[in-house]
């Protein structure tokens, strides 16, 4: 991708035509938006808003690639954009339709989970933080694109949500495996040579 829109001028104009195409398939929605995202240039953030405003977004795969397109194309929209995709999330089902299959919702953080995780924008890490404080009931799910970014923002909120979280489980005597994950997501890392930041270990400290 980097080679395709340093060496092909048509490339991310091509992108753009793509997105903003009227009555396009789910297939064909899915593949541009997860592809605008890999691109990550600003410049595609509005045929984003375009592709993910003119049909309702159904269903996990297009959610979680908006979600992905939104959080790597969007600047001066983010927020907007963010709203759209996290209606749309809401709206899923959290229900698992058998032990064994996951629900709508654990889908979604089951793929964009592991791809925005990894390189999540500064101006994204904030947004998403702020609609984990005004969207309650979504919070949970939303709260699992932070943990695994390197940024002082997103382990400083999720480590204290945790901790209210140990805190009232405590008193009420319940366990939460949930608590490990902080830890061995990192230690997971290190094994690809991913070390977090020193600002992300003062920040982490000072709590």
């Amino acid at each position: 991708i980097q080679h395709a829109t340093s060496r092909q001028s048509n490339f991310v104009p091509g992108v753009i035509e793509h997105l903003t195409m009227a009555d396009l398939s789910t297939d064909a929605k899915v593949k541009g938006l997860l592809l605008a995202g890999f691109c990550g240039r600003p410049e595609l953030g509005v045929a984003v808003e375009k592709c993910i405003t003119q049909t309702p977004l159904q269903g996990p795969d297009e959610i979680e690639s908006a979600m992905w397109a939104v959080t790597q194309c969007c600047r001066d929209n983010l927020e907007k954009c963010l709203d759209v995709v996290l209606d749309a999330f809401t709206d899923l089902s959290p229900d698992r339709p058998s032990k064994t299959e996951l629900s709508e919702r654990d889908k979604v953080l089951e793929f964009s989970g592991k791809r925005i995780a990894w390189d999540l924008p500064k101006s994204a890490v904030s947004a998403i933080v702020d609609q984990c404080q005004k969207r309650f009931d979504i919070a949970d799910y939303l709260s699992f694109f932070l943990y695994r970014v390197d940024s002082p923002i997103a382990l400083s909120y999720w480590v204290r949500r945790r901790a209210e979280e140990m805190r009232e489980n405590r008193k009420a005597g319940r366990k939460t495996w949930g608590d490990f994950f902080l830890h061995d997501e990192w230690r997971r890392s290190l094994r690809y040579g991913r070390i977090m930041s020193a600002e992300s270990r003062q920040a982490l400290w000072k709590i």
